[in-house]
C-alpha cells in the first residue's frame, strides 16, 4: 500500500507499507506492526491499533436543546458528558445505522432527520479509528433509555466545549461544525 500526500510545498510525499503483522488481537481492536519506507527512503516499524468505528449523534429537540449522555471513558477513569454514541457493531449496514441504534440505546428516542456532519480521527498517529458523527432532528420517544441524559440549551453546549468541560472529540467536533453551518447560513463571516 502506499500513502501520498502534499507537503507545505506541494510536493506528493509518498509513505509504502511493505508488510504487515497483527501483533496482537483483541475483542475490540487489533494491535498491528507495519514496516514502511519513509519518503526519505529509511525503513520504519510503525505500530498502530486498528479499532471498529464509532457514532456520535447530535439530537436536538425542538427546543434546540442537545442531548448528552454521562459515559463512562475508561482510559481517562471517569464518566463524561458527551454525545450519545458507540461503536459501529458487525451487525449493523453502516455507521447511520449504528448511529440510529445508538440513539435509540442511550436515550429511548428515535428521529424523523438525519445528516451525516462528518468524520473525525481520533489520535490518529497511534490509531485508524473514524468516528461518524450525524445531526438527528426530528425526535421522538420511542423506548426507555439506557442511561443518565441532560439538555442542555444548545449555545450553553458550545460553552461547555469553550471551557472543555465536553473532552469527547467527536463531540466536541460535531457541536461546533453545526455551530459553523448556522453562522455561514446567517451570512456571518468566521475568522
Amino acid at each position: 500500500m502506499v500513502a501520498e500526500f502534499a507537503d507545505g510545498a506541494g510536493a506528493l510525499v509518498v509513505w509504502q507499507r511493505l508488510t504487515t503483522e497483527v501483533v496482537r488481537r483483541g475483542e475490540a481492536f487489533d494491535v498491528v506492526e507495519d514496516v514502511v519506507l519513509r519518503p526519505d527512503g529509511e525503513r520504519e516499524v510503525r505500530a498502530h491499533v486498528v479499532v471498529r468505528p464509532s457514532v456520535a449523534v447530535l439530537a436536538l429537540d425542538e427546543r434546540d436543546r442537545v442531548l448528552l449522555t454521562r459515559q463512562w471513558a475508561y482510559p481517562h477513569r471517569c464518566t463524561q458528558w458527551r454525545l450519545p454514541g458507540g461503536p459501529v457493531a458487525p451487525a449493523d449496514a453502516g455507521p447511520e445505522e449504528a448511529a440510529r441504534r445508538e440513539l435509540l440505546e442511550r436515550t429511548g428516542l428515535e428521529a424523523d432527520g438525519w445528516e451525516r456532519v462528518g468524520v473525525v480521527h481520533g489520535a490518529d498517529s497511534v490509531t485508524d479509528h473514524a468516528e461518524h458523527l450525524y445531526l438527528a432532528t426530528g425526535l421522538r420517544e420511542r423506548a426507555e433509555g439506557g442511561g443518565a441524559v441532560w439538555r442542555p440549551a444548545f449555545e450553553h453546549a458550545l460553552e461547555l466545549v469553550d471551557r472543555g468541560a465536553i473532552p469527547h472529540a467527536g463531540s466536541a467536533h460535531a457541536l461546533l461544525a453545526v455551530a459553523l453551518r448556522r453562522t455561514r447560513r446567517r451570512g456571518l463571516e468566521v475568522a
